[in-house]
């Protein structure tokens, strides 16, 4: 009896334990930040960024993760925090953006 009943237990406390992960679960967010922070790199290494044109969009980037791991802390990413990190993230990719096709070059 005991054996069943710590069986359903367990069984229980795992499926809330994937519940909870699965709402906090945002692949769209994650891959835009990693390849905006490529990004940023790769303007770095081709001359293309400024030191502080990096320095800015790096603590915008920065900025941005700590938002993303602030809206995941509670265990639920909602939709209108969802939305409104995707806003952030299309903001700092305009940036990434025109910060890389001016004309300044690091020398």
């Amino acid at each position: 009896m005991k054996i069943k009943f710590l069986g359903a237990l367990l069984v229980a406390a795992l499926t809330v334990a994937s519940v909870a992960k699965a709402q906090t679960r945002t692949p769209l967010l994650t891959e835009r930040s990693q390849n905006q922070r490529a990004r940023i790199h790769e303007g770095v290494r081709t001359g293309t960024l400024t030191h502080s044109e990096t320095k800015t969009l790096s603590k915008r980037e920065l900025k941005l993760r700590k938002d993303i791991a602030k809206a995941k802390a509670d265990g639920y990413v909602s939709p209108k925090e969802n939305r409104k990190l995707l806003r952030k993230q299309g903001r700092l990719n305009r940036a990434i953006i025109r910060k890389k096709t001016n004309s300044r070059n690091q020398y």
